[in-house]
């Protein structure tokens, strides 16, 4: 009776910590599709999106099924045009993460696919009308003006891009935890 009992026990928790190991390989394997999925972003750095929609759509099949899953949540998200990605709209009935880790991921994606031709027609409209406005100073005699004028462009455009840099470091920090 004992060594059946013995035995059941053995089985049980040898059950029990195939259970465990399972879980975390598949979190280690949802990590390392993360990864391998900046990777390819990286090598393709433009994130616009739509060429994340095709980045996404492309390397579908690369990743493990609950990687997968996000990528193609993700994919409607960036079809539909919704307002946001929230945690719940990307790991809906996934009890793989926990929530702290599931909104950081989902800050990731939402981070994805802002940066597209928009600051550049900015940081051009600003130079157009910087160098328009310098023409005329010039012509009119001002010149301590127009270079006046440039300085104000130039500092504009800096602090557009010092903007842009600043949230690239907030959510660096917060993906991070620094």
């Amino acid at each position: 009776m004992k060594f059946i009992l013995v035995g059941v026990v053995l089985v049980g928790m040898g059950y029990i910590g195939f259970g465990f190991a399972r879980f975390y390989r598949r979190r280690k394997r949802f990590f390392a599709d993360l990864i391998l999925f900046c990777e390819k972003l990286c090598v393709d750095i433009s994130f616009s999106k739509e060429t994340l929609k095709t980045i996404v759509s492309s390397n579908l099949t690369n990743f493990s099924k609950d990687f997968k899953n996000v990528l193609e949540r993700y994919l409607d998200f960036l079809s539909l045009k919704s307002s946001e990605v929230t945690p719940n709209l990307l790991f809906k009935g996934s009890t793989l993460l926990s929530k702290e880790e599931q909104e950081n991921i989902a800050l990731f994606f939402k981070r994805g696919g802002k940066m597209g031709v928009e600051i550049i027609f900015k940081i051009a409209a600003v130079g157009i009308i910087t160098a328009v406005v310098n023409q005329i100073l010039k012509h009119s005699n001002k010149e301590e003006i127009a270079t006046l004028s440039t300085l104000a462009g130039l500092i504009v455009v800096l602090l557009m891009v010092l903007n842009l840099i600043n949230t690239l470091f907030d959510t660096v920090r917060t993906m991070f935890k620094l």
